[in-house]
């Protein structure tokens, strides 16, 4: 009997562990190779913006496919979507091991990215099939402390791989991962939606269900949250390989332990979140979030601009910044999906899209304002912080209730 996810099992840690693992395809496929950009960019004659694409394009492929990866799961079911979504994550893996140009490369990554994000997106619906807002929100911050573990070794792991047997064995790991995965799934997951819809993938149908969910304001306020969030982390995600080794001077295996303690601040955040979920509300936990984000961003921009060099003026406000990212996370994923547990996998995609459409652009826009200097990243991270608080206070603080999905005016699942 397939126990994850089965009906006549109560969720529990199983189901958090499970999903856990979804999550971090998605974050081992972008830290992993992280310290191997520069190496990437001489092997193939590419220059820093084009490395950089190889990131952006995993993140664009992924924001594309959540579009037809949570309509398709929503009409026939999370596990067949998601074992499909992970053979092609394995076809892509194998083509970038072998990719012989940079825009072989980044095709690959594309491929990637739409592969991968079916374990984040089927992740995401399956949480909300299992678990109401509230106890959704509290496995999510325990998933996101799970989660922890992937950034916090995944660069340093990475950095080994590309000193001892070059850049192309990140990908060799990341092929292992998704065939694992994908056994893993056939084996433990039993079908999550309990509302399968023939209706879902109907042009008309989808038309109107996402119009209903982009106008709703709990989505749009906890969806801004979490989309500046994001954009904050994937700038840092998108230059600090460069700054870090180039502009600062670390030594590519030595770039691992630096995002470790970065990554810490991630974790920590994590697990004291998951502690308080129990005592205060989400739009209290996302206030917390908002304010540390910020502050991180702040502190980031003002060492940058009085000409702080050491890698500390970067790493300690980004881990602040990814302490208040674990609060602010988990709590918009479950509140801005809670209102449609008969559309989740739509909804799950439309915020998955946004959030990972806007990091990938901004991290384009990011790379070609990079002038040798720690200043571009840090004003990207500090804007996004602030764009965070901005988002609470003006979006989310200001709704009804503020709270939780069921004190928010009627659902886009609501007849």
């Amino acid at each position: 009997m397939r126990l994850i996810g089965h009906p006549s099992r109560p969720p529990g840690r199983a189901v958090v562990a499970f999903v856990a693992a979804l999550f971090a395809l998605l974050a081992i496929s972008s830290d992993l190779y992280l310290p191997a950009l520069p190496s990437i960019r001489r092997d193939l004659g590419a220059s820093d913006a084009q490395a950089q694409l190889t990131l952006s394009a995993l993140i664009i492929g992924f924001a594309l496919a959540q579009l037809a990866y949570g309509p398709l799961s929503d009409r026939f079911g999370r596990r067949p979507i998601l074992l499909a979504g992970l053979a092609i994550f394995a076809a892509a893996s194998i083509a970038a091991m072998l990719a012989p140009s940079i825009e072989a490369l980044v095709a690959a990554r594309f491929l990637q990215g739409m592969g991968a994000c079916s374990a984040t997106v089927m992740g995401r619906a399956i949480v909300r099939d299992l678990f109401d807002p509230a106890r959704g929100a509290r496995a999510l911050a325990q998933i996101f402390f799970l989660l922890g573990l992937a950034p916090l070794f995944g660069p340093l792991l990475g950095g080994y791989l590309t000193v001892w047997f070059g850049w192309r064995a990140a990908f060799a790991v990341l092929l292992t991962a998704g065939v694992a995965l994908w056994v893993a799934s056939w084996r433990l997951l039993a079908e999550t939606n309990r509302h399968l819809d023939p209706s879902a993938t109907d042009l008309a149908t989808l038309a109107a269900n996402a119009g209903r969910i982009v106008t709703n304001g709990t989505f749009v306020g906890y969806a801004a949250c979490f989309t500046f969030t994001y954009c904050g982390l994937f700038a840092f995600l998108s230059a600090s390989a460069f700054v870090l080794i180039e502009v600062l001077g670390v030594a590519p295996e030595r770039y691992g332990l630096w995002f470790m303690l970065a990554v810490s601040g991630n974790m920590s955040g994590a697990y004291i979140c998951s502690r308080l979920t129990h005592r205060l509300s989400l739009r209290r936990l996302l206030a917390i979030g908002a304010t540390v984000t910020s502050g991180g961003g702040l502190v980031m921009l003002a060492l940058a601009l009085g000409g702080v060099t050491h890698p500390l003026a970067i790493i300690a406000p980004v881990a602040a910044y990814l302490f208040g990212h674990a609060f602010t996370s988990p709590v918009c994923m479950a509140a801005a999906v809670g209102p449609f547990p008969k559309t989740a996998g739509l909804a799950s995609a439309l915020l998955g899209f946004i959030q990972l459409a806007t990091g990938a652009v901004f991290g384009q826009v990011l790379m070609r304002l990079h002038d040798g200097t720690t200043r571009p990243l840090a004003a990207g991270v500090a804007l996004f912080g602030c764009g965070v608080l901005a988002a609470y206070l003006l979006l989310v603080r200001r709704t009804r209730g503020g709270t939780l999905p069921s004190h928010s005016p009627k659902s886009a699942d609501s007849p």
